[in-house]
């Protein structure tokens, strides 16, 4: 169960989604700021590992939700999960650039 004010935000207009953007996001921001923004390299790509993590788990969450009786899968839900992740979970690195230009 969640705390009762997120619960009351959570009934507002765009409440959920927003919950979902701004929890996911905060999750990766942390695990990268704890991680030291360590980054991992798929298909030549870099990847920042606390994003990589957090999208992973997200996903597997999301459609678990599908065989869960109380429980129900929506793409939005997942499509704003991933917009916090990417977003905030990157938000250190650009702060970090920022900081290299002044």
């Amino acid at each position: 169960a969640l705390p009762d004010w997120l619960e009351a935000f959570k009934a507002l207009p765009g409440g959920d989604k927003t919950c979902h953007f701004l929890l996911m996001g905060s999750m990766a921001l942390l695990l990268n700021i704890t991680l030291r923004q360590r980054r991992i390299k798929f298909a030549g790509l870099s990847f920042l590992l606390g994003s990589t993590i957090v999208l992973l788990v997200v996903t597997v969450e999301e459609f678990s939700q599908i065989w869960l009786p109380l429980r129900s899968f929506d793409w939005g839900d997942l499509l704003a999960d991933y917009l916090g992740i990417a977003v905030l979970g990157s938000w250190v690195s650009q702060m970090q650039i920022f900081r290299r230009q002044l």
